[in-house]
C-alpha cells in the first residue's frame, strides 16, 4: 500500500511537473508573440513616420518647385518682352534689307529651279537607261533560260531515245532467247517422240515375232 501510494504520489508530481512546464512554455510563447507584435507595431510606426516625413519633404519640394516655376515664368515673360522689343527694332532695321534679300532669293530660286530641272531630266534619262539595260538583261536571261530548257529537253529526248533503243534491243534479245529455248524444247520433244515411236515399233515387231513362232511350238 505504501508503495502504491508512493507511486501515485510520484505520478501526481510528474503530472504537475508536465503541467508546470506546459504553462511555462505557453507563457514563453505568449511573451514571444507579444514581443513580435510590439516589434511589428514599432516597425509600422517607423514606416508611418518615414512616409509622413517623405510626404512633408514632397510637399516642401512641390512648394519650392512651384515658387521656382513662378519665378522662371516671370523671368521668361520679361525675357520675351525684351526679345519682342529687340525683334521689333530688328524688324524695322531689316525691312529694307529683307526687300533686297527677297529679290536676291527670287533670282537664286529661279537658278536653283533651272538646275533642279536639269538634274531631274538627267536623272530621268539615267533611270531610262538603267531600265533599258535591266530589260535587256532580263530578256537575255529569259533567252538563256529558254535555251537551257531546250537543251535540257533535247538531252532528255536523247536519253529517252537511248533508253528505248536499249529496251528494244533487250526485247529483241529476250525474244531471240525465247525462240531459241522454244526450238530447243521442240527438238527435245521431237527426239523424245522419235525414241518413243522407235521403242513402240520395236515392241510391236517383238510381239509379231513371238506370235509368229507360237504355232510351230503347238504343232
Amino acid at each position: 500500500a505504501a508503495a502504491a501510494a508512493a507511486k501515485a504520489e510520484a505520478k501526481k508530481k510528474a503530472q504537475e511537473e508536465r503541467v508546470r512546464k506546459q504553462k511555462e512554455q505557453n507563457e514563453r510563447e505568449k511573451a514571444e508573440r507579444q514581443k513580435a507584435e510590439a516589434a511589428r507595431r514599432e516597425q509600422d510606426q517607423k514606416r508611418l513616420e518615414r512616409e509622413q516625413e517623405k510626404k512633408r519633404e514632397k510637399e516642401e519640394a512641390d512648394k519650392k518647385e512651384k515658387l521656382d516655376k513662378d519665378r522662371r515664368a516671370k523671368e521668361e515673360a520679361e525675357r520675351l518682352e525684351r526679345l519682342q522689343e529687340r525683334a521689333e527694332e530688328e524688324r524695322k532695321k531689316k525691312a529694307e534689307e529683307n526687300e533686297r534679300e527677297a529679290i536676291r532669293l527670287t533670282k537664286r530660286r529661279e537658278e536653283e529651279a533651272a538646275a533642279a530641272a536639269a538634274a531631274k531630266k538627267a536623272k530621268e534619262e539615267h533611270a531610262k537607261a538603267e531600265a533599258a539595260a535591266a530589260a535587256k538583261k532580263a530578256k537575255e536571261e529569259e533567252q538563256r533560260k529558254m535555251r537551257a530548257a531546250e537543251q535540257a529537253k533535247k538531252e532528255a529526248e536523247k536519253r529517252e531515245a537511248v533508253r528505248l533503243a536499249n529496251q528494244k534491243e533487250a526485247d529483241r534479245k529476250a525474244e531471240a532467247e525465247r525462240k531459241e529455248a522454244a526450238e530447243r524444247r521442240a527438238k527435245k520433244e521431237a527426239e523424245a517422240e522419235r525414241i518413243r515411236k522407235a521403242e513402240a515399233a520395236k515392241k510391236a515387231e517383238e510381239r509379231a515375232r513371238k506370235q509368229k513362232s507360237s504355232p510351230k511350238k503347238d504343232e
